[in-house]
């Protein structure tokens, strides 16, 4: 599979693969009970190196996965975004995720605009079919944000 082309840099972040040293940092994010909020539980240090060795075996076949995103200003992990392949059945598969998280000190405005230059100017289209994120609520999926909900 082709190598995306990194890092890819905007004002405030950077988005690159991921490195072992990002392990510890990963692993606190994961265990954090408000970043999980809307996941079934924190992950135990073992479930989110687990997780990571999927991020990067997922790289590895597809050429894209969720990413590692680091803040520029001191170097830190500010947490994670990108595409994946969905792994379950469902009336709306095969299709691919998009998703993101942030470290809690980065959740908000500050982190997360709505409309990511980096993010919008690479879109190939307003189509997607899945949608996930942290720390943030479930919402519906909202066409003027350039989603729209799967197809039957």
């Amino acid at each position: 599979m082709t190598e995306t082309a990194f890092p890819l840099v905007t004002e405030r972040l950077l988005l690159r693969p991921w490195a072992d040293a990002d392990k510890p940092a990963f692993r606190r994010m994961n265990a954090d009970p408000r970043v999980m909020a809307f996941f079934p539980a924190p992950l135990s240090d073992g479930q989110s190196d687990v997780l990571l060795d999927r991020i990067r075996a997922h790289q590895a076949e597809h050429g894209f996965t969720f990413w590692a995103v680091e803040d520029r200003a001191d170097g830190q992990l500010a947490g994670m975004t990108g595409l994946a392949r969905v792994t379950f059945t469902a009336p709306f598969t095969p299709c691919v995720e998009i998703g993101w998280g942030a470290s809690s000190p980065l959740t908000g405005a500050r982190a997360t605009p709505s409309k990511p230059p980096a993010v919008r100017s690479r879109a190939p289209s307003p189509r997607c079919i899945s949608k996930k994120s942290s720390p943030s609520p479930p919402r519906e999926t909202s066409p003027r944000k350039g989603l729209c909900a799967a197809s039957a």
